[in-house]
């Protein structure tokens, strides 16, 4: 179904399909959010802990913010910046996909909500990247299972002594 959407879409279809080109990827463990276990409150100052392990989890939410900052680069202004937040703001809020019936086709199937990034109606063109529940759920689970494994822990970082190389 590539390059079904019109052109209008393309900024919210090309993010899409850059998540959907790595899901066969092997996830690579990456570290939290910071090197340390606390961060500053932004207008408080107070310290906010968080867990900065190395996981699998943390290395998707890389993933995903790569796909992301790829596609705001392509669209940093008009339509497709728009589509975009509106993409974003609903995936940490309430999600973009949902469950519906597709005319002329048996069963649920699961495809982003047109509401969901910014339109003001369904838009059917989201109907043709449709996947059928079945196929979502086992994704999904293939995904829980995958990320519920061990993790190794990133290796102790080198340092080296002085005296500095001078560049000659």
């Amino acid at each position: 179904m590539r390059g079904d959407l019109s052109r209008n879409w393309a900024s919210d279809e090309r993010l899409l399909l850059t998540i959907g080109d790595g899901a066969d990827a092997p996830v690579e463990a990456s570290e939290g959010l910071s090197p340390s276990t606390t961060i500053p409150s932004i207008f408080s100052g107070a310290e906010i802990k968080i867990d900065n392990s190395v996981s699998k989890v943390n290395g998707l939410v890389v993933e995903y913010f790569q796909a992301v900052d790829s596609c705001r680069q392509r669209w940093p202004m008009g339509l497709g910046k728009y589509l975009l937040e509106k993409l974003e703001d609903n995936m940490v809020l309430k999600g973009v996909l949902t469950v519906d019936k597709i005319d002329e086709k048996s069963g649920n199937w699961v495809f982003v909500n047109g509401h969901a990034v910014g339109l003001s109606n369904k838009l059917n063109d989201f109907e043709g990247l449709a996947v059928r529940m079945g196929h979502y759920e086992a994704s999904l689970a293939k995904l829980t299972t995958a990320l519920s494994g061990k993790v190794n822990p990133m290796p102790e970082p080198v340092y080296v002594p002085a005296p500095e190389w001078k560049g000659n």
